[in-house]
Order: structure tokens, then C-alpha cells, then sequence
């Protein structure tokens, strides 16, 4: 029986001997640069097969094989010292069938769904909000849902958000986690106080146990957790929104105030601008920068921030972040947005005066 032929693709790389014979082929396209690596790996490990398989890691570190090496070899990886994938090849018992379903689960619009999750605010939310272009909602948490009996504390509050469908439950999953993951680090850049999620590996600590009626304080061993029951994680639109909306405030005197006023959470009015620019600006760049954070634990563990923020934001970055010495760490980009053509950052190192993080960006 021949071997299914591997698609064709304008942009499928074929590397030719000197005598004309086909020596290598790479299946990574260059119309995926702007797609996620950790979803990317995530895609390959579920639609080619896992667990995934090193053969020589010694010599060959860069080199990984799913779902094993050898003759059960689909595709080989490689990967930089940065460990971003560089080069996708097809193994002896290359699937083409399979190879067809990565790029579709890539490459096609939808379906639209909604990711929904619960993460955490300085301040207690007692409304919600809308970006009418975003697409992202903040909810209060439900009526029945734990709740911190002060006001400095961990208040939860739901987060909706778009994010694309697919046909295998772990890769929409994937995708539901990581957008929560990405648009919290967003809010806790935006919004006052700290925006947080709680570790997908729960801590074991010892804590005091206040119980209600019991005078004597009780220390005890336990697991830093939180339930609440929200409703649906993926769903096909967005919730009904609260009675009562949060508070929008002029992005001026938003961010030039600051402590905490038993008020609860407000918002800048320009925060669904915010959302829009950081989801675009990845697509809008000839490159792409990381931004350094230190002082975090979340995945991937690479010390990274996800994506690069636009010119837009830096001052508002600039009134919340200290400076620091300088690193070597340097890189810009050019947007072609609607904002200004100009060189939009070099990086440094900076402080947070209000939560001691490190982050590492400055305008052009």
C-alpha cells in the first residue's frame, strides 16, 4: 500500500541535496510565528501522541520525539536553546492524516467560545463589566461562593473571556486556562491592588484556623485551595451581567490614587482599550519580546511574561514601576496600529513600589 502523501502547504520547507533528492522536510509553517509555543506543543502532544520520547538526550538535547523514537516515530521536534520549536519533521510512521488535523486545529477561525474561570482581586467585587470589543467580562462570584471576611484579602470574582473551540476537550481546555492565565497578568497590571490565580499545584503550609464560636486559635497543616460553584467552564456566550456594574474611572485620576478604601474594585475606563491592544500588538509586530518577571510562580516556569505590551501602556506601567539599573536585555518593535509609529520599548529593569515585582520594560 503507498503511503499517504504528506499536504502540500506553500509554506512546507524542503531542503534538496546537491543531486536533487529530498533530505529534509519541515512541517512547521511560517504562518504559525505569532501561535502560542505551549500551545503548539500542547497541539502536537494530543493530535500526534504522547508521551514523547528523547533518543540520546546526551548528545541530542534538543531533539524530541512523539510519541516515541525509533520506527514508532511520527514526528520529530526540535527545539532552540530557548526551547521554542524550530523545526517539525516527519518520522517513519509519519501520520498524514494526523499531520492534517494540526494544521486545521491551527489554522480554522472557530468555533467561538466562551472560557470562563475564577481569579482573585486586591479589592472585593461587587459588580460587573463588560468590554464590549474584548469580549472579556468580570462577574462578582456567586451568591453561595466562599468569601474573605475583610476587606484585605483574596476577593474572587468570575472572568470571562473569548477563546477558540475545538473538537478534543483538552486543547479548548488548554486554551480556557492559558487566555485566564494571560488576561489576569493583564489586570494585575491595569487595575489597582494585585489580580492573581490560584497555583494549578496547591501549596501545603501551616496556617491559623479561626473557627466561628471556638475562642483558641488552632495552628494546623493544610492545602491553600478554593472552590466555588460558578457553573460552566466553556460556554457559547457570555453571562448575563450583575445588577449592579463596577464603577469605571478616568484613567488619570484611576491610576493617581492609590491604598485601599473598603470601596471595592473600579475599573480605568480605558480597560477594554487595554485588552484590545495586547491581543493585537502580538500580530501588528515585525518582533516579538518577553518580559522578564521575577517573584511569580506560574506556568510555563520560564520566567516570562506571555506577550508584549503596547506603547499605550507604558505610562501607565511608569507611574506604578520604579526604576532600576538597566540590563542587557534590549529589543523593540514598530506598531502599526492606530497608535503613532515610533520605536515602541527597550528593556529594563524595574521595581514594583506596591508589590515588590520585578518587571522589565521602558519606552523607546
Amino acid at each position: 500500500m503507498t503511503a499517504a502523501p504528506i499536504p502540500c502547504a506553500p509554506n512546507i520547507l524542503t531542503r534538496l541535496s546537491h543531486k536533487g533528492a529530498a533530505v529534509t522536510t519541515n512541517l512547521l509553517q511560517t504562518g504559525w510565528s505569532d501561535l502560542d509555543s505551549a500551545e503548539l506543543r500542547f497541539i502536537l502532544l494530543e493530535r500526534i501522541g504522547k508521551p514523547g520520547q528523547y533518543d540520546g538526550r546526551d548528545s541530542n538535547p534538543n531533539e524530541f520525539y512523539l510519541p516515541l523514537a525509533g520506527a514508532s516515530c511520527r514526528i520529530k521536534l526540535t527545539f532552540s536553546d530557548s526551547k521554542q520549536i524550530v523545526a517539525i519533521e516527519p518520522g517513519p510512521a509519519f501520520d498524514a492524516v494526523a499531520w492534517q488535523q494540526v494544521i486545521e486545529e491551527i489554522e480554522k477561525a472557530g468555533p467561538h467560545k466562551v472560557g470562563r474561570d475564577c481569579s482573585f482581586s486586591s479589592f472585593r467585587v461587587a459588580g460587573s463589566w463588560r468590554g464590549e470589543r474584548s469580549g472579556v467580562q468580570i462577574l462578582p462570584p456567586p451568591a453561595d461562593a466562599p468569601r474573605a471576611p475583610v476587606e484585605i484579602a483574596e476577593h474572587p470574582f468570575i472572568l470571562e473571556y473569548p477563546v477558540k473551540g475545538s473538537d478534543l476537550w483538552s486543547i479548548t481546555n488548554f486554551r480556557r486556562m492559558r487566555e485566564r492565565w494571560k488576561l489576569t497578568l493583564l489586570l494585575n497590571l491595569v487595575l489597582a491592588g494585585q489580580a492573581t490565580i490560584q497555583p494549578r499545584r496547591p501549596r501545603h503550609l501551616w496556617a491559623i484556623v479561626h473557627e466561628e464560636g471556638v475562642a483558641d486559635q488552632e495552628v494546623k497543616w493544610v492545602q491553600e485551595f478554593y472552590f466555588a460553584k460558578f457553573g460552566e467552564v466553556v460556554r457559547d456566550e457570555l453571562s448575563s451581567p450583575a445588577a449592579q456594574a463596577l464603577e469605571e474611572v478616568d484613567p488619570e485620576s484611576y491610576y493617581a490614587t492609590g491604598g485601599h478604601d473598603g470601596r471595592g474594585l473600579r475599573v480605568p475606563a480605558d480597560l477594554d482599550d487595554s485588552f484590545v491592544a495586547t491581543r493585537g500588538f502580538r500580530r501588528r509586530t515585525g518582533a516579538k519580546l518577553t518580559v522578564p518577571v521575577s517573584g511569580w510562580t506560574w506556568p510555563p516556569g520560564n520566567g516570562q511574561f506571555p506577550f508584549p505590551l503596547p506603547l499605550r501602556l507604558l505610562s501607565l506601567a511608569s507611574s506604578r514601576w520604579a526604576n532600576e539599573t538597566p540590563v542587557q536585555l534590549r529589543g523593540s518593535a514598530t506598531s502599526s496600529s492606530d497608535m503613532p509609529q515610533v520605536l515602541v520599548w527597550t528593556v529594563v529593569a524595574k521595581r514594583c513600589i506596591r508589590c515588590d515585582q520585578t518587571f522589565s520594560m521602558e519606552a523607546g
